[in-house]
């Protein structure tokens, strides 16, 4: 009682809140169900007064608790769900609001049938209401202005047609009916900017369609442009290959006179061995008969000894050697000196003989030196070239 006079005599609601506190742990004390759970409900209405919107909810879910606990006032259930319901959407929590009022709807109908009688207009005029609200806050203006309709209906009937209830209804009908109407506008208008949207886009995809038909014309045509370009192109090419197998021609008959002139030169060789070998030998006889002392004109026989070694010269055989050969190979000897200045006239020699693919037995022939000594004379080549693991043979083709 002292908390309700605070309430109303003095608008004091925290006094108020701190005596319902009081006499919700009296009514804990004395086990009263029924007070415990109006001390909870006006618990709830002095908060939601205070915009304590959480706390309200809190406290009438905790008077349900004490219905369900104590089995008691099973007719307020659908009340303080309702009242739940309203307090979550003033903090526009809409789909907790819904839950609420599908609660009150359902403890409705558990309910007996004389206590529904008795509790039906009440519970129907908040249920309306909060369903108003509901839909109001969700933007469904069709389904507000109908549960409006239903809780007005029910509040002329419980008010006996007063006047100020029909006039207060008739106030938020109109208010309802224009918002409504506000909200059909706004639908309308929405609707003719999807429309002018549409036609835009319309417009846009139909610009595109033109501008790729243009595209694909004149893509067309380049492809055409481009498909006799092409066909000159492989004429040009069958020309080119033509002059190519003329090339090619041309290149078997050098390689093949390339190769006569190899021959040639090998042949060339083995003649100046011959030639060396049979005037070597007729040094031999005069110098025998030099020194066996006979009656033979001595001056006479030096004399030719000397004119045949001259014609041995072997710097005139190398040098002649050398031009025949750098006619093919013309820096194969510059490149030789390059990689090694160290290499001797018979190193050289050596050389060019592998270069020409001769043999070592006729190597050894032109050289006048055994096959072992040729194979120690390549190996010292070697060496000094530093080829280590590579070819001699090999090596001195691609130089």
């Amino acid at each position: 009682m002292i908390g309700l006079i605070y309430n109303s005599g003095y608008k004091n609601h925290k006094m108020d809140e701190s005596y319902i506190y009081k006499a919700i742990d009296a009514a804990k004390a004395a086990d009263d169900g029924a007070f415990i759970v109006n001390g909870y409900n006006n618990l709830g209405v002095n908060q939601e007064t205070q915009n304590n919107i959480e706390e309200a909810i809190d406290a009438s879910k905790k008077a349900i608790a004490a219905i369900k606990k104590y089995d008691v006032k099973k007719y307020m259930v659908k009340h303080l769900y309702n009242n739940i319901a309203n307090s979550y959407l003033k903090i526009e929590k809409y789909d907790l609001a819904k839950q609420a009022l599908d609660s009150a709807f359902i403890a409705y109908n558990t309910i007996g049938e004389v206590n529904k009688t008795l509790q039906s207009s009440r519970f129907f005029r908040g249920y309306y209401l909060w369903n108003r609200n509901y839909y109001k806050g969700i933007g469904n203006m069709d389904e507000a202005y109908k549960y409006a309709l239903l809780s007005d209906s029910l509040r002329i009937i419980s008010s006996r047609k007063s006047l100020r209830t029909i006039k207060r209804m008739t106030s938020d009908e109109v208010k309802l009916k224009d918002e409504l109407l506000i909200s059909n506008k706004e639908k309308l208008k929405n609707r003719n900017i999807v429309l002018l949207l549409s036609i835009l886009l319309l417009l846009t995809v139909g610009l595109f369609f033109y501008k790729t038909f243009k595209l694909s014309l004149k893509l067309s045509s380049t492809l055409k442009d481009k498909e006799v370009l092409n066909d000159k192109l492989k004429e040009k090419l069958l020309e080119i290959e033509e002059k190519n197998k003329d090339l090619i021609d041309g290149k078997t008959k050098i390689e093949a006179l390339l190769k006569l002139n190899d021959q040639a030169l090998f042949s060339k060789t083995l003649k100046l061995s011959n030639y060396k070998d049979a005037v070597q030998g007729v040094i031999n006889n005069v110098e025998k008969l030099v020194d066996s002392n006979t009656k033979l004109d001595v001056s006479k026989l030096f004399f030719i000894n000397k004119s045949l070694k001259q014609i041995l010269s072997e710097e005139e055989i190398w040098e002649d050697f050398k031009v025949q050969f750098e006619k093919n190979r013309p820096d194969f000897f510059k490149k030789l000196l390059e990689r090694n200045p160290s290499l001797s006239i018979i190193e050289q020699k050596h050389c060019a003989y592998v270069a020409i693919n001769l043999k070592s037995k006729e190597v050894a022939n032109i050289l006048n030196l055994s096959p072992r000594s040729i194979e120690t004379a390549r190996y010292r080549i070697k060496k000094k070239l530093e080829l280590k693991d590579k070819n001699l043979s090999s090596f001195l083709k691609e130089l």
